[in-house]
């Protein structure tokens, strides 16, 4: 569906002349937060093309070319990538991904500049819905506030009166975790928001946490972090049914 979507539009924007399309294709081959559920798109993009595409006859008289790069799940990583495929032989017209948001935000702020378009699959950070700033970025996924409001009327239902909201730092979960804390607190809810950097403050946080009693736990942050947040809690003896979780239900592979 991804790969038709791009092709509908390379058809509307290559000229008549070109006949290979060249797309990058960005995403977490070497993360360990989404490795193991992406593990498996490398072939996917690699049958839409030779299954839908090649045989379809829509694209008669020309070839596609995909090139794999390993954006991973930092800007770092992603940035990496990046220049590498600009320093490539191959005019890329089009990028499939990244994953990650924090990947995909400097790339998908510098594409404009170079008349490359972006189309992710799963980047859900509330900053790329900025038209503006972000204006060949597009995606088939909502982004994260998307599911706030559920999470707060949740929270109501239950009746749950006091809850602790544990985010990491980074705007993909910091922006959502604000708008909840928000919302709950105007519906009467007593709310407290817990910010974390990296793994080494976990510690800290969960002893805060217990500290103050918190039965009820939002959980705002990648698969590998909610494990070891779980694994903390464990050893201090706060696990179900002294404490409930209400988490993203991202999936982590762990060896």
């Amino acid at each position: 569906m991804i790969l038709l979507l791009l092709l509908i539009t390379i058809t509307t924007t290559t000229v008549v002349s070109q006949r290979t399309i060249n797309i990058a294709f960005f995403y977490p081959r070497a993360s360990q937060e989404l490795a193991d559920s992406d593990r498996g798109l490398e072939a996917v993009v690699q049958y839409g093309i030779d299954k839908v595409v090649a045989k379809s006859g829509f694209l008669d008289g020309y070839s596609i070319n995909v090139s794999v790069y390993d954006s991973g799940c930092s800007q770092t990583i992603g940035n990496r990538a990046y220049i590498e495929m600009l320093q490539s032989s191959e005019r890329n017209s089009f990028i499939l991904g990244p994953a990650c948001s924090p990947a995909a935000n400097p790339i998908a702020r510098d594409v404009r500049f170079k008349n490359i378009h972006v189309v992710s699959y799963s980047a859900s950070s509330t900053e790329l819905s900025d038209n503006t700033t972000f204006q060949n970025f597009f995606r088939v996924i909502p982004s994260e506030l998307v599911l706030v409001q559920a999470r707060v009327n949740f929270v109501k239902q239950q009746g749950w009166s006091r809850v602790g909201i544990i985010s990491h730092v980074d705007s993909l979960f910091s922006a959502t975790a604000s708008k909840i804390s928000t919302l709950l607190t105007a519906s009467s809810v007593n709310t407290e928001l817990f910010l974390y950097v990296d793994e080494k403050t976990i510690p800290t946080i969960v002893k805060r946490i217990i500290s103050e009693s918190y039965s009820v736990i939002i959980g705002n942050y990648y698969a590998t972090d909610a494990v070891l947040f779980l694994c903390e809690f464990y050893k201090r003896g706060r696990l179900a049914p002294r404490v409930t979780w209400l988490l993203l239900g991202w999936l982590v592979y762990i060896p």
